[in-house]
């Protein structure tokens, strides 16, 4: 068990439940305070506030964001350098809706992609069911398709952009010498 000193304990790491003795943490005021090596005094004066106003929302387990705000203009970092995330990432319920928009995203995906009627069949079902749980699905696409795979002494085309001129003509120069295949949308941009 940790110490109520130990700075995870303070941060609400490792607790399963929060109680009335052992509250969760929403900030890291102190833990930023000092990652950028100011004293509680030194804040009080940038915050124009007393020592004892500073300490005691270091301390605190929870704070409006009003008082998180003017801690992120005193430090000069970012507001969410003095946040503690959730603990498991996201919430359930927005964990569970990123899950069926990807879902919804391979069976859109397999619908028109799919060239077998057995899989076209179960990917709408799949969407039926999907819509039935989360009607807001119904405007999500397909994952997007790019063309063919290239071969791996193939250059991209943002390669061959973001070179100069000079150097593409170069490259389009000696691969045709060497007899090899330049896809006509790469030699249109020479």
């Amino acid at each position: 068990m940790q110490s109520p000193a130990d700075p995870a304990s303070k941060a609400g790491a490792g607790r399963k439940e929060d109680t009335p003795h052992n509250p969760r943490v929403f900030h890291r005021l102190g833990d930023a305070r000092r990652a950028q090596s100011v004293s509680r005094r030194h804040l009080a004066r940038r915050m124009n506030v007393e020592l004892a106003v500073v300490i005691e929302q270091e301390e605190s387990s929870d704070l409006p964001l009003s008082i998180v705000y003017d801690w992120q203009r005193a430090l000069g970092i970012p507001v969410s350098d003095l946040l503690v995330s959730p603990p498991d990432g996201l919430s359930q319920p927005l964990e569970q809706r990123a899950q069926l928009l990807r879902l919804m995203k391979y069976a859109r995906y397999m619908l028109e992609r799919s060239n077998e009627r057995s899989i076209r069949t179960m990917a709408q079902n799949m969407i039926n069911l999907l819509l039935e749980m989360m009607p807001e699905l119904q405007t999500v696409e397909a994952w997007h398709a790019t063309g063919r795979q290239r071969g791996p002494k193939e250059p991209g085309i943002t390669a061959l952009r973001s070179l100069s001129e000079d150097a593409n003509r170069h490259i389009l120069t000696n691969n045709v010498k060497s007899n090899k295949v330049i896809p006509a949308k790469i030699r249109t941009f020479f």
